[in-house]
């Protein structure tokens, strides 16, 4: 008893930098993508009637099936139940919302801030839960776009420059600011090489003609 008490409290984390990206499968057969930017706290070994892990930032999980053990992945406001299934979770503290996005099987997405109701997600299906209400609001969308990361590529679909530079910053491990606040909201599809370098995928954007990069090390200047 004493030995499984102290399992529980045997902890790894995982801290994945800016321009980075890790692989990981638990002991239970559960594997996990983990993007740039991104933290995953876990046990060595579970222990129990539940298998709990903690992240800040972006990871693709896909968990191996256990009925007697529920699978949680805790992000500070909300929590994720699930059994076994395939799901991409996006919650950066610098982000409003914390979005969880079903590729494949059944989770139930709740709040740990609030009473507000909690959203069953089926395939295909998408959660936006707000960071500071815990209100949760569901679509249909295609998954492919949310977790092209996983494969090396970059999917944007109608997509705000300012969500979309947030998410380039992170993976390229730059700073950038706004010269025109108005380009923030102008809208962008597209789709990049995730291994490309930054200089392209600027070239590739500026093809809009809708804003111009200016660069100077590691800090980039949208006009």
């Amino acid at each position: 008893e004493k030995n499984k008490k102290q399992t529980q409290l045997i902890y790894n984390t995982l801290i994945i930098p800016k321009g980075g990206e890790y692989f990981l499968e638990l002991a239970d057969g559960t594997k996990i993508w983990i993007n740039s930017e991104s933290t995953l706290k876990y046990p060595v070994q579970f222990v129990g009637d539940e298998r709990n892990v903690e992240l800040t930032g972006e990871a693709f999980f896909e968990v191996a099936h256990n009925d007697s053990k529920p699978f949680h992945v805790l992000s500070g406001a909300q929590s994720i139940e699930v059994l076994g299934t395939e799901f991409n979770v996006s919650a950066y503290k610098d982000d409003a919302h914390i979005v969880t996005t079903l590729v494949d099987g059944k989770v139930k997405v709740y709040p740990t801030i609030s009473n507000e109701i909690s959203e069953i997600l089926l395939p295909n299906q998408q959660s936006s839960m707000n960071r500071s209400s815990g209100k949760i609001t569901s679509s249909n969308v295609d998954p492919q776009d949310f977790i092209a990361w996983k494969s090396g590529a970059f999917h944007f679909q109608d997509q705000t420059f300012d969500s979309m530079v947030k998410i380039l910053s992170r993976w390229y491990d730059i700073d950038v600011f706004f010269e025109n606040e108005e380009v923030r909201n102008i809208k962008f599809t597209g789709r990049f090489k995730r291994y490309d370098d930054f200089e392209t995928v600027i070239k590739l954007i500026e093809r809009t003609d809708e804003l111009k990069f200016k660069i100077n090390g590691r800090t980039v200047i949208i006009k």
